[in-house]
């Protein structure tokens, strides 16, 4: 299960998210036109969920979208080969062939493919904002972004999407700062988030020349505790008795 950390209440990227997810998901059939147009799936389907963060090793395409902020588009090296055998000839065959044999070296016929189709995404998502493409920047992706995963002709694929602190900030703006939180879905929420507990169950006294003198294998006299004070997460929370459970062995 994912830990949600609890600041994001405050800074709630939790909510952008599903602000996110729920603007993209929108445009869930212009987007499949779009794939089909590109990429020839006869049978296509598209799935929208939340993302904070993109496969390692993936393939980056950034976009600038003015006034707002960048935006990273992030796709798996052996789906974009797919994407663009499927771009180049719509051959089934021909393309279960193609990935039988050896893995390909991306060329830059890969790299200009994903990032035509990231710019088509964002002008379906992004109502035509004026957007340029970058090959550097200093900006990181924030943990706010959607995956789109395509599933068409029996294959599966997924491109993930994230925006900047930026466009984060930009998006809040627009909003405006009055957003609220549901009492429930914060309550349903933090119902299961893991926590840690521990108590103290011996304590016992020592000198300070007894305690240079300890070796291993030393046995120490300790005095079970009888009031306990359980921790949750380091901060003492439940006042508990220890008691003695005796099982029986057959």
């Amino acid at each position: 299960m994912e830990r949600i950390l609890l600041t994001e209440f405050g800074n709630p990227n939790v909510k952008m998210r599903k602000f996110l997810l729920k603007h993209t998901s929108h445009f869930s059939n212009e987007v499949i036109d779009l794939f089909k147009f590109n990429f020839a799936g006869r049978h296509t389907k598209v799935t929208f969920s939340q993302a904070s963060d993109y496969p390692e090793n993936s393939v980056k395409s950034v976009l600038n979208i003015e006034e707002f902020g960048n935006i990273f588009f992030y796709i798996e090296p052996q789906n974009l080969d797919v994407l663009l055998h499927r771009h180049l000839s719509s051959d089934t065959q021909e393309e279960a062939k193609h990935l039988a044999s050896s893995a390909s070296e991306l060329t830059q016929t890969h790299l200009r493919l994903f990032q035509k189709f990231s710019m088509a995404l964002a002008n379906t998502m992004t109502a035509d904002a004026k957007h340029y493409l970058i090959d550097n920047t200093d900006h990181e992706p924030s943990n706010v972004g959607v995956r789109i995963t395509f599933q068409f002709d029996h294959k599966e694929l997924s491109i993930v999407i994230l925006i900047d602190d930026r466009y984060v900030k930009k998006l809040r703006e627009m909003l405006g700062n009055n957003e609220t939180f549901d009492r429930d879905e914060i309550l349903d929420t933090l119902r299961y988030q893991p926590v840690e507990m521990g108590c103290v169950l011996l304590h016992g006294q020592c000198t300070l020349h007894e305690l240079s003198k300890l070796v291993p294998g030393d046995v120490l006299p300790l005095t079970l505790c009888k009031n306990l004070t359980v921790k949750v997460n380091g901060h003492p929370t439940f006042l508990a008795n220890c008691k003695r459970l005796i099982q029986n062995w057959e």
